[in-house]
């Protein structure tokens, strides 16, 4: 998946999903990364997470960065099980 095919909810969907999973496989609350990785508030950070809100690319960055994870890694299929 390309990061243009976030334009489709799906797609965006199936993206946030994989975020939460891994913040969750890390035993991080997303408290953490939301104040820490993006200096926004965790409610925010949920909005994002939900597809209420949408995620910028700067913020898609830094939440890679925050979690150690390369930049492609949440738009795999079958790899955050």
């Amino acid at each position: 998946m390309k990061f243009r095919e976030l334009t489709k909810p799906e797609n965006a969907t199936f993206v946030m999903n994989n975020i939460a999973k891994a913040i969750k496989k890390k035993k991080i609350t997303q408290e953490e990364v939301a104040v820490e990785a993006l200096q926004v508030t965790r409610a925010l950070f949920n909005d994002r997470l939900k597809c209420r809100r949408a995620m910028t690319i700067s913020e898609y960055i830094a939440v890679c960065d925050y979690l150690g994870v390369p930049y492609d890694e949440f738009f795999k299929k079958g790899e955050n099980e």
